[in-house]
């Protein structure tokens, strides 16, 4: 009896929650802005961001030494927060040391001020998670000694008699700022609240005390979750009122759009894009993500004929038939909507290293089967492992076709669940994996080096001129040279055809009439702190 009045009451919170959002979007003074994200949050504990949308909703809850603000076009540029100045200077071997002063003005929603201990314990609980978020941290001097002992004293970083917070890199890194010092991984939680709260720290209105300019109000936990303003904070010029509503369903979610009851929809269904893509001006807004398949040059793709033969022998034509509207096929590692140091954008830059379609599929599958006649031996069954959805199954089957019917390559497809995918790449036991490579940062380094996706090792294995290209990048001090560099080694790795990129995902949202200053890091999160509402 107990679980079923249990029951009733949460559906009652849920439905009382709904009710209040659809009734304070209609308040004349504007002050509520109510948006509808993908599916649920678990979690809105920092170092569990798990997704562009949980980030999202982290970036108003809290605030990182610095932060991302909209220019009220669309693109954003980074401010102070937390931080009110910092210094950064060069040491004698090598690292880097940046100081930065705790403003006192930031302060956390229950009144106590912010301090510098409070990102020293914060960055060393990421680390000595297990979170794939802590490989942010990488930069910073004894990250590595501080892994491999467990002893999180070991990362260089501590405070001042001053009170400031020192941070010493082991190398130059120019996202080391918007990574770390503005991201959503590494935003400071107190440690009394996390340890008061154990295994439910973040999980409840009661377990979060932030520092944001927005507060948890109220969370229906797979409907919808209310922020309001945070009274203690200074950084506050949006809406009073936040409102993230979780649908699934995009189909439903754009519904509800059209019917007058969100105000932003962060995924529109494919049939809204499809009427977008007739516009003559409509692009998709880049997601920062390429999806990819990497040979295993371990074995059979050992041979740098095979990796040509099968990127030769890809059928991106049929490909590009099963693609999502706001996608693209692949034409380097990169995707587009990644900035170069000077802001131009790094694949408009780099042009198309790999442009399959500039030429038949028969004239490559011609080039392909006389790779083959060449070879003493032919391949055995190759497997392909991918993360099994309905798209995805489609897309795979689009190139499966070309592989087997016109090369006579038999391939065998291993669809699998994100956990297994992720133990058979740690393992090295794929012949070739279908992986989507995120970038966690705006850098295309990310693309290039990032062990997380399996990437410098398939790239780099054996490969001393790439290793050697990629020592040299992370030590870069002149930032245009760094940018050749990084280009230099996208080319190397198409070279070698080391990577198939096959697809460059885009995403594409609306907002109703009226609703202005919306900011996109241009990584999939959204930036709701300035929004206003035209009258």
């Amino acid at each position: 009896m107990k679980k079923m009045i249990r029951k009733w009451m949460a559906l009652l919170l849920a439905m009382t929650l709904l009710l209040s959002l659809a009734a304070c979007g209609n308040e004349e003074e504007g002050t509520v802005l109510r948006v509808c994200l993908g599916g649920a949050q678990e979690t809105l504990d920092p170092i569990k961001t798990a997704s562009d949308d949980n980030a999202t909703i982290l970036y108003h809850l809290y605030e990182n030494l610095l932060r991302q603000r909209s220019e009220g076009v669309g693109e954003v540029t980074l401010d102070y927060a937390v931080c009110s100045a910092y210094t950064e200077m060069d040491n004698y071997d090598g690292t880097i040391t940046y100081s930065f002063v705790i403003s006192p003005a930031a302060k956390w929603s229950d009144g106590k001020a912010v301090t510098a201990e409070d990102f020293v314990y914060s960055w060393r609980r990421l680390l000595l998670s297990d979170s794939p978020n802590r490989e942010l941290l990488a930069m910073i001097q004894g990250y590595e000694e501080a892994l491999e002992s467990g002893d999180a004293g070991k990362l260089a970083v501590s405070v001042t008699e001053d009170g400031m917070l020192q941070v010493t890199l082991s190398y130059h890194c120019p996202y080391f700022l918007t990574a770390v010092c503005a991201g959503a991984a590494t935003m400071p939680v107190r440690q009394d609240v996390v340890e008061r709260s154990g295994e439910s720290f973040g999980t409840t209105p009661e377990s979060l005390v932030t520092n944001g300019a927005y507060v948890l109000e109220d969370w229906a936990k797979f409907d919808a979750l209310q922020l309001v303003r945070n009274p203690a904070s200074e950084s506050h010029r949006g809406p009073d009122r936040l409102q993230f509503i979780f649908e699934r369903s995009r189909e439903t979610a754009y519904e509800r759009f059209q019917a007058g009851e969100l105000d932003y929809i962060a995924y529109l269904p494919d049939e809204a894009i499809e009427k977008l893509k007739q516009e003559e001006e409509w692009v998709p807004t880049p997601a920062g993500m390429t999806e990819a398949i990497l040979f295993n040059r371990s074995e059979t793709f050992d041979d740098f004929s095979m990796r040509k033969i099968f990127t030769l022998g890809a059928d991106v034509d049929a490909l590009a038939q099963c693609l999502m509207p706001a996608d693209q096929i692949a034409t380097g590692l990169v995707p587009y909507g990644i900035r170069e140091s000077d802001g131009e954008d790094f694949r408009t830059v780099g042009g198309a290293l790999l442009d399959l379609q500039a030429k038949s599929y028969e004239e490559r599958c011609g080039e392909a089967k006389a790779l083959l006649r060449q070879r003493e031996t032919l391949p055995g069954e190759v497997e392909l492992i991918y993360i099994a959805d309905e798209v995805r199954e489609a897309q795979v089957q689009a190139l499966l076709t070309g592989w087997q019917d016109q090369l006579g390559i038999r391939v065998r497809l291993s669809p699998l669940t994100e956990q297994d995918m992720a133990l058979r790449l740690e393992a090295d036991d794929y012949d070739m994996a279908w992986v989507t490579v995120r970038a966690s940062y705006a850098d295309g380094s990310v693309f290039l080096e990032s062990g997380s996706n399996g990437l410098e090792e398939a790239i780099a294995e054996d490969d001393v001129e790439y290793s050697r290209l990629m020592s040299v990048l992370r030590g870069a001090l002149d930032p245009l040279a760094r940018d050749n560099y990084l280009h230099a080694a996208e080319k190397m790795t198409f070279e070698e055809y080391s990577i198939l990129p096959l697809i460059f995902k885009g995403t594409t949202q609306q907002r109703r009439d009226g609703v202005r200053s919306v900011g996109y890091d241009g990584l999939g999160r959204y930036l709701f702190h300035e929004v206003s509402f035209a009258k």
